[in-house]
């Protein structure tokens, strides 16, 4: 039994290690389908962002044209994201938040517990 749970523990590191995309998580709403995705073990991840009503889809890939974290829900038109604070001004756009968001976020210090972030998809 350990001889073959170790096989298959092999057997998923090389397809994980391989060029294959491998969806790690789904959430579907009404009007959006989110898929986030892996390719080998690096890096944040890509993310796919399909629009059902308009037939429209766009995928996220890192830094491109911001690096985001992984969602957790799906409500409506928010995606709902659980961000470490050290990395909140790497997955957020300053251009898109208020002045009091802005503001919040410049407090958060490295050692506070982990903030929500919504990205609200159009």
């Amino acid at each position: 039994m350990r001889r073959k749970l170790s096989e298959d523990v092999q057997v998923r590191r090389k397809y994980v290690k391989s060029n294959c995309v491998v969806p790690m998580l789904k959430l579907f709403s009404d009007e959006y389908v989110y898929v986030y995705f892996v390719k080998k073990n690096m890096g944040m991840g890509s993310h796919f962002i399909y629009n059902r009503k308009k037939r429209k889809g766009a995928l996220l890939e890192e830094e491109a044209p911001f690096s985001m974290y992984p969602g957790f829900a799906l409500a409506d038109n928010v995606l709902f994201a659980l961000c470490e604070p050290d990395w909140i001004e790497r997955v957020t756009d300053r251009k898109l938040m208020s002045a009091e968001e802005i503001r919040k976020m410049e407090a958060l210090k490295e050692d506070d517990n982990p903030v929500v972030v919504k990205y609200y998809l159009k």
